[in-house]
């Protein structure tokens, strides 16, 4: 063999292992960013639940409720393992022709990405 094709081998060789690099952070990504969406999902529940359990047609008015602050209103945020930190935004409207009211809860975060 010459020193030629040792070169060549292993500039292949390089090429294939920094391929396989980008792979596995590539995948490290994905699942950082499912982990959050899930996160997410499982907290969007956390706090649409309490709505569902106190609040009722009679109290919903009140200057005391939580919903009453404004149309938009955000909510404590947490902050969960990965330091991240999710932020709640309810969103109420009234539902037309019916005394009731839709509330929507978007729910954002700011992604950490992987380090390689």
């Amino acid at each position: 063999m010459t020193i030629l094709e040792i070169i060549v081998a292993m500039l292949i060789l390089v090429l294939v292992i920094a391929g396989l690099a980008n792979l596995f952070v590539a995948g490290k990504r994905f699942v950082l960013s499912s982990r959050s969406r899930m996160a997410g999902g499982e907290l969007g529940k956390y706090f649409l639940d309490p709505l569902q359990l106190n609040v009722t047609q009679s109290n919903w008015d009140q200057a005391g409720n939580n919903l009453m602050i404004g149309p938009d209103r955000t909510g404590s945020a947490v902050r969960l393992e990965g330091n991240i930190e999710y932020t709640p935004t309810y969103n109420i409207t009234d539902v037309t022709g019916t005394d009731l009211r839709r509330v929507k809860l978007i729910l954002s975060w700011q992604e950490k990405l992987a380090k390689s």
